[in-house]
């Protein structure tokens, strides 16, 4: 069955919790994105 808006937005509301600044900037980095 499909989540809703609202289940999706709650999951990714606590994942990003998780997640600290410094580990997306590398994650990014790391993908090859560059800041423009």
């Amino acid at each position: 069955q499909a989540r809703t808006r609202q289940a999706i937005d709650e999951a990714l509301a606590t994942t990003l919790q998780t997640v600290s600044p410094k580990e997306c900037q590398n994650y990014f980095k790391e993908a090859g994105y560059e800041r423009t």
